[in-house]
């Protein structure tokens, strides 16, 4: 979807909208900032669903990514306490341990050369921490002996070709899914997730247990019975807006949540982090700049990793920023119109149903907004970036359906990254390439393909 959605707005560099016809189904690419704007926040109540609504044949999808604009409502209340201050800054002591194990692993990989996919190394990372502060749980994902959980996770997002293609062909022509009934995950994994989570809330009686992770939120949650609430889509016979409720006890609709949490929670990151590794091994001289800054704030805090010490490395900060910005894990924003609307200040009006597409890779590299967007420029992301930027930086979306743990990925990546680099210099693997290839069998997120190897070199530090 990302390179069609590149291809389309190259092709037609100066509309606002382009429109375009995916098998049976009408998508309107928008391109224009303030129409953006009006689709993802002014007028959001026209634009709550996201591209899969059945939620029936697509187990695990009554998650808060995936739901629709009355369930995601209810969920966001919910869920969203997970993600304050004060509850990332007590998971803070979780990731440094994550970070001694990540550290560790490095210099069992310079034992053997050093070489290394950036994308491995950061998703046992990720990994590791999602399963420890989400569910209590430790695979021993940094022995690499014990890989089986690690091989479950990655495969979420890969699919093999045949499926690859069965899948867009029934999204390009519904009436397919009810012969084929493929499933981006399928059952036997939907059922070892659901199985698993089931597992954790056993051991803890169906009741929090004290850990304060994402599994004693939920429960906590579920023990007050159904999320209620008012629909903002749907109303009484007397205009007043329906009443509207979400069974979380329900296993399915329990592990979801815990689902996208797993996900989202590590692959974004696995896949910014290594990107900006494979960024700083090309371009030694801010890798130098950056190792210079984490040593100098880690002098303060007795060489040690905190919330504090890693909140004061500005520099790595705009590295991470920098690499979202060349590589979002997500290219398209998608939503779903439900009810008739034109695009303000245009004579372009669309029936419910049509897909909605948000152009994120393409904004991101647009020369108007970031000047030399080929370019990797980390400074860019100096204070002021946001006004020149606007709208226009969205890695995590934008809106009410901005992602609500963009601190948590934001705060875990830049401590991985800070740990990596306090440790070892970064260099590109013999067989590295500078451009990189999107993984075609990957979806949802920006993958390069074949992966990102680079090479770890011991740091000689200076007493």
């Amino acid at each position: 979807m990302t390179e069609v959605t590149i291809e389309l707005c190259e092709k037609f560099p100066n509309e606002k909208l382009i429109g375009f016809y995916r098998g049976v189904h009408p998508l309107i690419i928008v391109k224009d900032r303030l129409l953006m704007k009006h689709i993802c926040v002014i007028d959001y109540d026209h634009f709550t669903l996201r591209m899969i609504t059945n939620h029936e044949q697509y187990k695990l999808y009554t998650n808060l990514f995936h739901a629709d604009g009355d369930t995601f409502k209810l969920l966001k209340k919910a869920l969203s306490p997970a993600f304050t201050t004060s509850k990332l800054k007590n998971m803070f002591p979780l990731i440094v341990k994550c970070a001694e194990k990540l550290q560790t692993l490095g210099d069992k990989i310079v034992e053997r050369g050093g070489i290394v996919k950036s994308d491995e190394l950061m998703s046992r990372f990720t990994i590791d921490f999602i399963c420890s502060c989400g569910m209590g749980l430790d695979f021993g994902l940094f022995d690499e002996k014990s890989d089986h959980f690690f091989e479950f996770a990655t495969s979420l997002f890969h699919l093999p070709t045949w499926k690859a293609i069965g899948i867009i062909l029934q999204h390009y022509f519904t009436f397919l899914s009810y012969f084929t009934k493929l499933q981006f995950h399928s059952m036997k994994k939907v059922q070892i997730f659901v199985d698993l989570v089931k597992k954790v809330c056993e051991t803890r009686n169906y009741k929090p247990s004290g850990r304060h992770d994402f599994i004693d939120l939920l429960l906590e949650v579920a023990l007050n019975g159904k999320l209620k609430g008012e629909s903002n889509e749907k109303k009484n016979p007397d205009g007043s807006p329906a009443p509207i409720e979400f069974d979380l006890s329900d296993p399915y609709n329990f592990a979801a949540q815990v689902f996208v949490f797993f996900t989202g929670g590590f692959e974004t990151s696995a896949t910014t982090t290594s990107f900006a590794l494979h960024q700083l091994a090309m371009h030694p001289d801010i890798q130098r700049r950056v190792q210079n800054e984490i040593d100098e704030v880690l002098s303060k805090f007795d060489n040690k990793l905190c919330y504090d010490a890693v909140r004061r490395m500005t520099l790595l900060e705009m590295v991470f920023l920098e690499a979202m910005r060349m590589f979002p894990p997500g290219g398209v924003l998608v939503r779903v119109c439900t009810k008739k609307y034109t695009f303000p200040g245009t004579s372009t009006t669309i029936e419910p149903g049509v897909h909605i597409l948000i152009p994120v890779a393409v904004m991101h590299m647009d020369e108007t907004i970031f000047e030399n967007p080929e370019k990797f420029h980390p400074e860019r992301f100096s204070s002021g970036y946001k006004e020149s930027t606007g709208d226009m930086y969205i890695p995590f979306g934008v809106g009410r359906r901005m992602c609500i743990g963009s601190s948590l990925g934001h705060m875990q990546s830049t401590a991985g990254l800070a740990a990596v680099l306090q440790r070892f210099n970064v260099e590109l693997a013999p067989t590295a390439t500078e451009h990189v290839k999107p993984d075609r069998n990957i979806f949802y997120i920006h993958k390069a393909a074949g992966g990102l190897p680079i090479k770890l070199v011991p740091r000689i530090l200076k007493s």
